[in-house]
């Protein structure tokens, strides 16, 4: 596992005067902290983030940028001690297949593991788009660490310009992917996890750890076919979302929505007698169709072969599936 900084080169703004492009020397903030007078933003950031930290830097350029910059950039880097420089050269061109290209090179440079700092302030063109794509499958497939996403913001103050931290909106490729979970699998887990790592950005109407720990406990016993205590485990989540009040975040309210449309099912018909009686038996049949539509077929089995055992016992009115005769 290594710490890398990634950042692309741009050209800067055109001087007609020297036919050449150039970058106005800067100063920069960046959580509080202020640096020094610099031309390259990279050099600016990466003093301020610490250069002893990072085992590698790379540097994303197109051959023109390369030409105009990279010499004087690569010095002003080693100056402040990075050691291990290496640049990727990409192509000007926006086909599909040279986005492919770029992405390749990139992905090849970022090993399993890597703790990931990024910098899509000089991005060329649709770049810093493509790439935000990259870093999901990065996540998924080499289990890197995004670690910061940063942006120059040199709209706010040419003179002294905030380095801004855009990482917790690329977790909804993260939240995405809890919701595409949560409808297509009935699985919570994921969302759980988000709103345990990212409890600072989390939606606010999901960081109540009532309400994730109920849905863990719901999720578990649909997974261990616990036909008998589904109907209680999925009634507290949804209890406890009917108390909420809306929130003010979009996507908080519709994962409430989701899961209340998820696991509504499985609350139905109630309540339960706790009797072996048409409602108990009707509920089975809600869980059985749930399992199936989730391609849980050994768990649907399960549940299967427990209703048909449970047949036996309508005529035994005094018997109960919550008592020990039951």
């Amino acid at each position: 596992m290594k710490e890398v900084h990634l950042s692309f080169l741009g050209l800067g703004t055109y001087d007609k005067e020297t036919d050449q492009y150039r970058y106005e020397p800067t100063r920069y903030v960046l959580n509080g902290n202020e640096s020094g007078e610099e031309k390259y933003l990279q050099v600016a950031e990466l003093s301020l983030l610490g250069p002893e930290r990072f085992d590698r830097v790379i540097i994303v350029a197109t051959d023109e940028s390369h030409k105009q910059h990279y010499g004087k950039l690569e010095k002003g880097l080693k100056n402040i001690g990075i050691k291990d420089i290496e640049e990727i050269i990409i192509d000007e061109d926006m086909t599909a297949k040279a986005q492919w290209k770029m992405f390749d090179k990139i992905y090849k440079k970022i090993d399993e593991g890597d703790v990931l700092t990024v910098d899509i302030t000089h991005g060329y063109r649709a770049i810093p788009i493509i790439f935000s794509t990259a870093i999901n499958f990065l996540q998924k497939s080499k289990h890197i660490k995004l670690d910061a996403v940063y942006y120059a913001a040199f709209e706010k103050n040419r003179k002294l310009v905030p380095i801004e931290n855009l990482k917790d909106f690329f977790v909804i490729n993260e939240w995405a992917e809890a919701v595409s979970r949560l409808v297509e699998d009935a699985d919570t887990r994921k969302l759980i996890s988000l709103v345990k790592e990212s409890s600072q950005s989390a939606p606010a109407e999901l960081s109540d750890p009532a309400l994730t720990e109920s849905l863990e406990i719901l999720t578990e016993s649909l997974r261990n076919v616990e036909v008998h205590n589904i109907y209680d485990k999925a009634k507290r989540p949804l209890e406890l979302i009917d108390k909420k009040s809306p929130g003010p975040s979009t996507m908080g309210q519709v994962l409430l929505d989701l899961i209340k449309k998820k696991f509504s099912l499985l609350c139905q018909p109630g309540p339960l007698s706790g009797r072996y009686d048409r409602g108990y038996f009707e509920h089975q049949l809600n869980i059985i169709n749930m399992l199936l539509e989730h391609k849980l077929y050994m768990q649907a089995f399960t549940a299967m072969n427990e209703m048909i055992a449970s047949l036996g016992m309508i005529p035994l009115k005094k018997i109960k599936y919550t008592n020990s005769e039951g």
